[in-house]
């Protein structure tokens, strides 16, 4: 993984006690238990070794852009490997979700963002129940939000925007009450706004635009400066225009610190 190359490398594979190498902690045991090496200029595939380190809790390789093959099955794999946390985004990362992946119920944090995934989201993602962030986003992912994501009762940010995915927000999603920030934009999503997102008590920013959703904005989110709400801080959704892509938005000059965007045509759009 071209280790000498890497803008920090101190100690790795020159040191025996691997605790001193640079981006790694060990636990009191001297086991290691985080692998931190984001935007280090690593390359090359991931070492089937990982699966040898049954204390790793939390692996960090995010933003290096050039790690591409798939995560090692020798370490998503391995049930005695109990992984917390695992970035990898901003990278060259292939293939589907794992399965393997989705096994473990210890993950609270999950970043895949910014690879070139592709496939479905898969249902087993609902054993996650830790899960407190999810980022999924610029990916090449297909199909529907499966149903059983809304059992992620703990998640706080959601994030699957620039991807493929299609359908209806399903009704399911109600269930994610404790959401701070969810971004779905960019995608073919059809349908219209579910009148459940406008009650979520912790939203504060809330994207739906660039899809093929339609119909007025709920009620609902009339209310969101209500006292018992926290008022969005963003909010951006496709409005009235004479285009394909349209909702309505009757309240919008009542929504506070919400901001509803008209549509323009991509000719005329800067990116948000």
């Amino acid at each position: 993984m071209n280790g000498q190359q890497w803008k920090e490398n101190k100690g790795w594979l020159q040191h025996r006690l691997t605790c001193e190498w640079y981006g790694v902690s060990c636990s009191y045991l001297e086991r290691i238990c985080e692998i931190r090496l984001p935007n280090n200029g690593v390359k090359g595939t991931l070492p089937t070794q990982l699966g040898r380190m049954p204390f790793l809790r939390v692996l960090d390789i995010s933003y290096n852009h050039e790690i591409t093959g798939t995560l090692p099955i020798e370490l998503i794999g391995n049930p005695s490997i109990l992984l917390h946390e695992v970035d990898v985004s901003s990278n060259q990362l292939s293939g589907t979700i794992p399965d393997e992946l989705l096994e473990s119920g210890f993950v609270d944090r999950l970043n895949l963002s910014n690879n070139s995934i592709r496939g479905t989201i898969p249902s087993q993602i609902g054993r996650l129940y830790r899960l407190k962030r999810l980022s999924l986003d610029h990916n090449q992912l297909t199909g529907p939000i499966p149903s059983e994501l809304g059992l992620l009762s703990n998640l706080e940010i959601f994030e699957i925007d620039s991807n493929r995915l299609t359908g209806t927000l399903p009704l399911e999603l109600s269930h994610l009450s404790n959401l701070e920030q969810m971004d779905m934009s960019r995608n073919y999503f059809s349908g219209t706004v579910p009148s459940f997102i406008g009650y979520f008590p912790h939203l504060e920013t809330l994207f739906l635009h660039k899809n093929r959703i339609v119909g007025a904005v709920p009620e609902s989110f009339c209310n969101v400066s209500s006292s018992s709400l926290v008022p969005f801080s963003v909010f951006l959704v496709s409005c009235t225009g004479n285009y394909s892509v349209t909702s309505t938005c009757s309240c919008c000059n009542k929504l506070g610190s919400v901001q509803c965007y008209e549509w323009i045509p991509p000719s005329l759009q800067k990116e948000f």
